[in-house]
């Protein structure tokens, strides 16, 4: 005779509310995946206009215009050079990669600093880098980009009330591992976060869906790699660390 289990059976209530939950999850993944393909479309059409306007500013220029307007001008073409090159390498992200290939993780990093780099100066936010050689993995470049992005995102948030805000981001290497890290010195992650972090729909946000690190944590799974966290709120040793951890190999 099977052991008794204390356990009691689901109801069917229970359940049609569980299928509801992964039908709801399905239905916002179909949408971040829509999402996805649409941001990488008006990446491409922006890049053509960016190009334009750039000529346009240099004919300008040419034109030996009074000085407040060439002033303006030049600020304008500071601005056209950095949209451009944003858009041009977030455009290398997304042309349809399927398979993975050799990946430099700093790179990565490195672009996903430049695509938030407003974001996080408007914020006040300090940022500081340090990366070692040889950061080669094989991955997908847009899923890569994407956690990168989401724990870049997610670390300004929590200094968007810290008048000393800083972000450490590091590559470093470990054996056969390759790592990436990004710590805050922010208040920490709450206890009641904590415990459904890596969850659907699970946010402490006023804006969002509540799916970056659910996703995250799958894109990292399925690049064999893993991704952890370590937070504190306590005075002196605030601030929170994510961890990103793929099987290194040799970029080619």
């Amino acid at each position: 005779m099977p052991p008794e289990s204390n356990a009691a059976e689901p109801t069917y209530a229970e359940l049609k509310r569980r299928i509801d939950r992964l039908e709801a999850s399905y239905a916002r993944c179909k949408q971040l995946s829509i999402a996805n393909n649409f941001a990488a479309a008006i990446i491409h059409e922006v890049n053509n206009p960016l190009e334009a306007i750039h000529n346009l500013v240099y004919l300008a220029q040419r034109e030996e215009p009074i000085q407040p307007i060439k002033g303006y001008l030049e600020q304008i073409e500071e601005q056209m050079v950095m949209l451009t090159a944003i858009a041009r390498s977030s455009l290398g992200f997304y042309r349809g990669q399927e398979q993975p290939r050799d990946l430099d993780l700093v790179h990565i990093a490195e672009c996903a600093l430049k695509l938030h780099g407003a974001r996080l100066k408007a914020a006040g936010v300090r940022v500081r880098t340090r990366y070692c050689s040889d950061p080669g993995f094989l991955g997908i470049a847009s899923e890569i980009l994407q956690v990168l992005s989401n724990l870049i995102l997610n670390a300004g948030d929590a200094l968007s009330a810290i008048p000393d805000g800083e972000i450490r981001v590091s590559v470093h290497r470990s054996r056969s591992w390759l790592h990436f890290a990004i710590a805050d010195n922010g208040p920490g992650i709450p206890d009641h976060v904590r415990e459904r972090l890596f969850e659907a729909h699970s946010t402490s946000k006023n804006s969002g869906m509540g799916m970056g690190l659910w996703l995250s944590r799958r894109i990292v799974r399925e690049h064999g790699g893993c991704i952890r966290y370590r937070t504190s709120g306590r005075p002196g040793k605030s601030g929170t660390v994510f961890s990103v951890t793929f099987p290194q190999t040799q970029a080619g």
